[in-house]
């Protein structure tokens, strides 16, 4: 029996902000972890704040001790992607570039420096995707089970997993249709299945609710769109597929399809699964994002985003004739994503910066700009600001101080702490700022950008 000796509440919440993560979970004998209370229920299975939340009462409650419990999933993620290279690439070498692309991938690589249970999905997926390519059913169900147990949306990538499976099984590989497959086939599944599904009643039953309530916090992201914002999303969706550099892959995905055409070489057994799997993904995935108002971060689409970087590079590994043709396509793809990490747009348009590693130097400029509100004893409660920088410095930083910043309002406060990677200061407000405000204090590093601001007299 495992017991925990817990003074009040030991904290866990699953919403993670740019690098910390603020939380409530605790543990009685009546399983009570399961369910939160309702200001911080996001309607997840709590089991990555359980992990968090055990990593830290081996280790202590520190970031370091956060990014040192990701390490696991990071390098969990490495070592089945390498898997995944080798069932599609008989080739070393690419192979290696595989996980070069997913290594600069913007979205993965934003989230790979942060404590998120995106990087969790991550591996769980490669894991999944290694046991149903090369038939390993016991790799399949610890896969499925760890993304039924991370999230929502894992399951929805799980349910995506298992009718790939079932396609790739009885329609690509072409096994008979017989019970004995079906079952075999289905089996790795059951577990997963059968926890989330637990879950999810369980949390009904007591809650009265899946997936989000009126009183949420996060009840605004789901409202409901009519069929002009559903319009809107599809383009929202499709900005965010070519974002962050992979505008470039989708060109020499152009480039190389029209080329695949013209030439009427057909496809082979690999990309016929590549392009199953996408197509389950998009299914399973996107429907939720465009009905519902703000859902459509980056983060979401991470899977799709792993599969279109193998796509890309196995056109080139399979279809490109000369090497260093093979090399230069290679080159721009890997290039592009890596640009896509120094991709900034206008402080007007709002970015995913959890999705890039261009909100790096924010960490280091926040903490200059609170030494500089110290110098200047400015009480931290008296300057505005805006998501992710309100919750108290106890959940942010992981010390021991309840000072934090209020919640803007321009007509009310003398201070408001801005920066570029807010997205939550409206159109109106920046003009308001820059025409009526004083910078009393402005830090910049490369595109990231931090002004204090005072209200003119």
């Amino acid at each position: 029996m495992l017991t925990f000796i817990v003074r009040d509440n030991f904290f866990f919440w699953d919403t993670v902000q740019l690098g910390s993560i603020h939380a409530q979970f605790y543990f009685d004998n009546n399983f009570s972890f399961f369910f939160l209370p309702e200001n911080i229920d996001s309607g997840h299975p709590p089991t990555f704040g359980i992990y968090i939340a055990l990593i830290w009462k081996i280790f202590g409650k520190s970031l370091v001790t956060s990014h040192f419990a990701m390490l696991p999933f990071l390098m969990g993620i490495i070592f089945y992607a390498e898997k995944l290279g080798k069932y599609f690439f008989q080739d070393s070498i690419f192979t290696f570039a595989f996980i070069l692309l997913l290594i600069v991938d913007p979205c993965l690589a934003g989230q790979a420096i942060l404590v998120t249970p995106d990087i969790a999905i991550a591996f769980f997926f490669l894991m999944s995707l290694d046991g149903a390519f090369n038939q390993k059913r016991k790799i399949l169900a610890i896969g499925v089970a760890g993304l039924c147990l991370i999230s929502m949306r894992g399951i929805m990538v799980a349910a995506a997993i298992f009718s790939f499976d079932f396609i790739n099984y009885f329609f690509i590989l072409r096994k008979e249709l017989k019970f004995k497959h079906i079952s075999v086939n289905i089996l790795p599944y059951s577990f997963g299945v059968g926890i989330g599904l637990i879950f999810l009643i369980l949390h009904y039953l007591n809650t009265g609710w899946i997936g989000y309530h009126e009183n949420s916090p996060w009840a605004p992201a789901f409202e409901k769109v009519d069929f002009q914002g559903v319009l809107k999303n599809i383009v929202v969706l499709g900005w965010r597929l070519l974002d962050f550099g992979r505008i470039i892959l989708f060109l020499v995905l152009l480039i190389l399809s029209s080329s695949i055409f013209k030439a009427k070489l057909q496809l082979d057994l690999k990309i016929k699964q590549i392009l199953i799997l996408f197509s389950t993904l998009i299914f399973f995935l996107t429907p939720a994002l465009v009905i519902h108002r703000m859902l459509l971060g980056h983060r979401y689409l991470l899977p799709i985003y792993i599969i279109i970087d193998c796509l890309i590079l196995y056109l080139i590994y399979k279809y490109v004739e000369r090497q260093k043709l093979k090399t230069a396509f290679f080159t721009i793809c890997f290039l592009g994503l890596l640009s896509g990490n120094l991709w900034v747009y206008p402080k007007k348009i709002s970015q995913g910066w959890d999705s890039t590693l261009a909100h790096l130097p924010y960490y280091e400029l926040r903490t200059q700009m609170i030494d500089f509100i110290k110098k200047e004893k400015i009480p931290l409660e008296e300057i505005g600001s805006a998501f992710p920088n309100l919750l108290s410095l106890s959940y942010i930083d992981l010390n021991e101080s309840e000072k934090h910043f209020a919640e803007k309002d321009l007509s009310k406060q003398e201070y408001i702490f801005y920066s570029n990677i807010f997205n939550d200061f409206t159109d109106d407000e920046i003009d308001d700022l820059e025409q009526n405000w004083t910078m009393l204090k402005e830090i910049k590093k490369l595109n990231v950008s931090l002004i204090l601001y005072q209200k003119k007299q």
